[in-house]
């Protein structure tokens, strides 16, 4: 589905997309790859934030008011 969100991590080498389906993808920048999925979610990610290091990645499914 279409991206509802973005986060990039805190070294700026990886990306994190959600879509209004549900999937949260990664992606190296640096190479334009698509890294990895993380399933779990079944509807619209309306947020994604990385750790201050880096090595966690929050995402959230239901809307932010």
């Amino acid at each position: 589905g279409p991206i509802h969100s973005l986060a990039f991590s805190p070294n700026g080498k990886f990306l994190a997309s959600g879509s209004t389906d549900g999937r949260v993808l990664l992606w190296d920048i640096g190479h334009g790859l698509m890294i990895g999925e993380l399933k779990g979610h079944t509807d619209t990610i309306y947020a994604l934030k990385f750790s201050r290091d880096g090595e966690i990645l929050a995402s959230g499914q239901h809307p932010i008011y």
